[in-house]
């Protein structure tokens, strides 16, 4: 309460992305031979990713303290995957001075959503609120049932993932350059590389309203009964608003992944070669 929604929304851009990876490696080797290095690895990968609008801060610092106001949630969306990774690595030594490497992924997806609401809107002043909203999503056939209330089995869908896979590659570059004698610089990209998705369903919703105008023929009794009937009425004309129903099978879709670049300086010190000094900076790209 002592910083300003001024000062708040200083801070806050108009997107704001928010990001998980998780990487599980499985199984790794690697062994040398003459002036190559190889790897082979295998790993279970996950990734969730969300963009924020700033209206959604906003929301939470200012609430409807400010009488009439307007929130505006759009471009709000959100994507995960799963997928396992089968990965293969090379990189030569060419002369004494640079290292160039490749290595290559064979992937396979074992759940997918991909969220965006193109359109969500609040608005609150003294008398109502009210809520409009439209989006879609996509998601693998795992997840799709999810959605739409199925009951899993576990054992049947992960067997239903290996008889008609999600598949995609991708690729890690690399090079690394030794120069006047004590310096070392590299640069890479990884994850450059897609997975398409097999029989996704895709869900439209919107667009509705929602309006809240405050509650009729409340019951001033003290079991509170009414008013629960009253609160689930409204929660569930909320939540209709973002229905699965009517789902559109798909044919296949194919989502790129996010992949990042990297780019480093290191120095060794000339008084003992082991102990360097340097510095990295990422960068990563998401859709």
């Amino acid at each position: 309460p002592d910083i300003s929604n001024e000062e708040f929304m200083k801070k806050i851009h108009t997107s704001n992305p928010l990001r998980a990876n998780g990487d599980f490696n499985l199984l790794a080797l690697g062994f040398r031979a003459k002036n190559t290095y190889h790897t082979l690895d295998v790993s279970l990968r996950g990734d969730v990713n969300t963009s924020l609008p700033g209206d959604f801060f906003r929301f939470l610092k200012v609430g409807g303290s400010d009488g009439n106001t307007v929130y505006d949630f759009s471009n709000l969306s959100v994507s995960a995957n799963v997928y396992a990774q089968a990965a293969y690595g090379f990189s030569i030594k060419i002369k004494d001075f640079m290292s160039v490497g490749l290595r290559a992924k064979f992937l396979m997806g074992m759940a997918n959503v991909e969220s965006n609401l193109t359109d969500l809107q609040l608005s609150m002043n003294q008398d109502k609120w009210m809520v409009n909203a439209s989006g879609q999503i996509i998601a693998s056939s795992i997840a799709g049932g999810f959605l739409q209330g199925e009951e899993m089995n576990v054992q049947n869908e992960l067997m239903a993932v290996f008889k008609s896979p999600s598949m995609g590659a991708a690729f890690d570059l690399g090079v690394s350059v030794d120069f006047l004698k004590h310096f070392t610089v590299s640069a890479s990209v990884l994850d450059l590389g897609f997975i398409t998705w097999k029989n996704p369903v895709r869900f439209n919703y919107g667009p509705a309203t929602w309006e809240y105008t405050g509650f009729e023929n409340i019951s001033t009794g003290g079991s509170g009964e009414n008013i629960d009937e009253l609160l689930d009425q409204k929660l569930d004309e909320l939540t209709a608003l973002f229905n699965f129903e009517n789902p559109e099978q798909m044919d296949k879709y194919t989502q790129m992944l996010g992949f990042t670049t990297l780019l480093g300086l290191e120095f060794r010190m000339p008084f003992y070669d082991r102990l360097t000094i340097g510095a990295l900076g990422s960068h990563r790209f998401e859709g």
